[in-house]
């Protein structure tokens, strides 16, 4: 006998092909649905996150003003700073500012209440007199999702947390800090409050020379002993100075500038916040500026002005800004030639406006190896700390600086750290340093609490 097999119609095999395309459409769209919706996450935890440290950074330059400013007002201070960053995280509830989860506070901290006597658990100090670390953590943020409620998940809580200190005293270790190795030639730096540091060969000339004088005199070059035996230099130079870490280590990589939009060239009129390849001739008004792979300043008879500002340089474009390659990479930077003007300061509240930065005038992405170039005989008044870790401080020329500005007519009333300084010619640099006019040298509690030895811990 011979059996035959079930002879199946075509009309079967469709029916099959359809429940298996509706089983595969359902697998995609899940799929779709969770890159979506994990991307959102990602986002908007980084946002917290960056909010976090530049609120922690915040309320440690305000430590140092304990007892004057109460820990009542530094945590009200950090809810308006973390408001500013994060609109959707109000200031000044209790029901918002006691939601944090267990464990957002580090052992042996405490959480006061804030100024208006509202009790918190989201903001909490090392100690209850004497505090000299602070920690922030974001309240809980509920992120829902778009498409993945089709499976059946609706979102997750999301927060983040971060803590910093005050070094010793408060104060940054110099007014012009440069991380390797510098080059002064035949140039001129006079520097008042605070040192010189180099972390590395400093090369000259006969007709070089470095004055600093006040509070805080010194020059001090870390490179084994090695001299430089031309030049003039007061007072004379430590050339076994220790190895300085990054003074402004403790900051964030980048502000936060996720309300930011993109905005073409200015080069003539009045500029607001925003991301942008150039700016030029313009009047700044209050807020945060990002330069993503332009030039800020320019040659000839450019004015650059602005009260209230902070100016980050990064790599990219205005309509795609992004970090810098991890090694170096040339992106946004400052150029300012013939009798070109420049005339910043930073904001100096505790909240600044459209997303200033109290204090940090000029900050560069970490990974930023441009020019801060200046190489005229203009007019060169910048008020703040600046901020390049990987790029290189030019000066060739004698630009004016603005004399009242901060008690002199030096051209930065600042803490300059950079990667480097050189000179060409006879160029002169004027710093002015004032601690009240510049962001604190902060790190994370972390490292203070693992290398206790650490005398800016």
């Amino acid at each position: 006998m011979t059996w035959l097999a079930p002879h199946r119609s075509y009309r079967e095999e469709r029916g099959a092909v359809l429940v298996l395309m509706a089983l595969l459409l359902v697998v995609v769209f899940g799929c779709a649905a969770l890159a979506i919706d994990l991307g959102n996450v990602a986002q908007t935890h980084q946002g917290a996150q960056d909010a976090a440290d530049a609120a922690a950074i915040s309320g440690a330059e305000q430590l140092s003003s304990w007892p004057t400013v109460s820990e009542g007002q530094i945590v009200s201070s950090v809810e308006s700073y973390v408001h500013e960053n994060l609109a959707n995280v109000p200031q000044g509830n209790p029901a918002v500012w006691t939601s944090c989860p267990p464990g957002s506070i580090p052992p042996g901290f405490t959480a006061p209440s804030d100024a208006s006597g509202n009790a918190q658990n989201c903001i909490a100090f090392n100690a209850a007199t004497s505090p000299r670390i602070i920690s922030v953590a974001i309240p809980p943020q509920l992120v829902s999702y778009s498409l993945g409620k089709a499976v059946g998940v609706s979102g997750v809580n999301l927060s983040a947390t971060a803590t910093a200190s005050i070094g010793a005293g408060g104060t940054a270790p110099c007014a012009l800090c440069s991380l390797g190795q510098a080059s002064l030639q035949n140039g001129t730096i006079n520097v008042s409050g605070n040192s010189v540091y180099v972390d590395g060969t400093l090369s000259c000339n006969p007709q070089g020379s470095i004055t600093v004088t006040g509070a805080g005199a010194g020059i001090e070059v870390d490179a084994g002993g090695v001299t430089c035996g031309k030049g003039t230099f007061s007072p004379s130079p430590n050339w076994n100075a220790p190895f300085i870490n990054d003074p402004l280590g403790g900051l964030p990589d980048a502000p936060s500038f996720a309300g930011l939009t993109a905005q073409p060239d200015c080069s003539g009129g009045t500029a607001s916040p925003g991301i942008y390849n150039n700016i030029g001739s313009c009047t700044l008004n209050p807020g945060l500026y990002v330069i993503a792979g332009g030039v800020f300043g320019g040659n000839g008879n450019t004015s650059i002005a602005g009260s209230g500002v902070t100016v980050y340089f990064t790599c990219g474009t205005a309509a795609a800004p992004r970090p810098c390659a991890s090694g170096g990479q040339q992106g946004g930077s400052i150029n300012a030639g013939g009798r070109a003007s420049i005339n910043l300061s930073a904001c100096q509240l505790s909240a600044c406006p459209g997303g200033a930065v109290q204090n940090l005038v000029l900050w560069f992405d970490r990974n930023d190896t441009s020019q801060l170039d200046f190489h005229g005989n203009g007019q060169l008044s910048i008020v703040g700390t600046v901020y390049a870790k990987s790029a290189t401080l030019s000066i060739k020329g004698t630009p004016a600086g603005v004399a009242g500005r901060c008690g002199t007519s030096s051209n930065f009333c600042s803490e300059i750290v950079v990667n480097s300084f050189t000179f060409s010619g006879q160029g002169t640099l004027s710093v002015s340093f004032s601690q009240n006019q510049n962001v604190l040298t902060t790190r994370p509690a972390a490292l203070c609490t693992l290398a206790a030895a650490d005398p800016n811990c």
